[in-house]
């Protein structure tokens, strides 16, 4: 049985080590609405062991942790144009009030009444 010391020891190996594996999915009948899924190990498979941790010296490590400005600020700033909370581009746009009595717009077609030889039937009369 291994003592404390090489237990602890194992502990801090294993939470210096990353595993890197590539696993395929695939989907099995279950019986039920829900499919089993199994995994697969198909890929690369490494682990990543942390020997040693150099720190930098302070004048690096603040500007490491300095925060780019958005690129959006850095422009120039336009009118009537915001982003929204993902980075989209969102604008307003204005236009001059329309006059309606001007637009081109269709015109409504009017049923021809009965007068004026026979209702509009597009049969042509005849015998």
């Amino acid at each position: 049985r291994p003592s404390a010391a090489a237990a602890a020891a194992a502990d801090s190996a294993r939470a210096r080590t990353m595993y890197f594996r590539h696993y395929g999915v695939r989907f099995k009948r279950s019986g039920t609405h829900v499919p089993r899924v199994q995994l697969t190990e198909i890929g690369p498979r490494f682990d990543f062991a942390l020997r040693r941790v150099h720190m930098a010296d302070d004048a690096l490590y603040r500007q490491t942790l300095k925060l780019p400005t958005p690129v959006y600020k850095q422009q120039q700033r336009t009118k009537n144009v915001s982003r929204g909370a993902l980075g989209d581009r969102m604008g307003r746009v204005h236009m001059h009030r329309q006059e309606v009595e001007q637009l081109a717009l269709k015109k409504p077609k009017v049923k021809k009444g009965a007068k004026g030889g026979g209702g509009g039937g597009g049969g042509g009369g005849g015998k």
